[in-house]
């Protein structure tokens, strides 16, 4: 907790954790798509564990996909579009890492 009269934190929980924040994980999820260049009218099956708005293997576009992740913040989506991308889940992890490194937030990981 912040004490504003005295400019101090006063009591701290977890604060040398290291957390993942959604929806910065969404945004750069959405960075790595677009600067792959991939086709964001092509149709996709819809995979993943996380909860969302899509039925587990319907096909919808990518565009479609990137809306709802980031205007819905929807889970499923989002896990979508990284287990499609180009060379699978594990490139993507690559490339957005690669591209967060390169902005100088190390420390940051998706």
């Amino acid at each position: 907790m912040y004490n504003e009269t005295l400019d101090r934190v006063e009591h701290q929980r977890n604060s040398t954790q290291y957390r993942s924040i959604a929806s910065i994980t969404k945004l750069f999820t959405a960075v790595t798509i677009l600067r792959s260049g991939i086709d964001l009218d092509e149709k996709v099956k819809i995979t993943g564990r996380s909860s969302g708005r899509f039925p587990r293997g319907m096909m919808a576009t990518r565009m479609d996909l990137m809306k709802a992740m980031l205007i819905s913040s929807d889970n499923l989506a989002a896990e979508t579009l990284a287990n499609t991308y180009p060379g699978g889940f594990d490139v993507y992890l690559e490339d957005a890492n690669r591209w967060i490194t390169g902005w100088g937030l190390i420390n940051t990981r998706v």
